[in-house]
């Protein structure tokens, strides 16, 4: 899974300010998830 994400953020010049919203919010979705499986 964080493969993928490292992999999107590689490539930048590829997305679209959209796109970068869109992974933001992924990641923090992530993150949140992370707290509740791992706390």
């Amino acid at each position: 899974m964080w493969d993928e994400t490292i992999c999107v953020m590689s490539v930048p010049d590829q997305l679209h300010p959209g796109d970068v919203h869109f992974v933001i919010e992924f990641m923090q979705m992530l993150h949140r998830q992370s707290i509740v499986l791992y706390s």
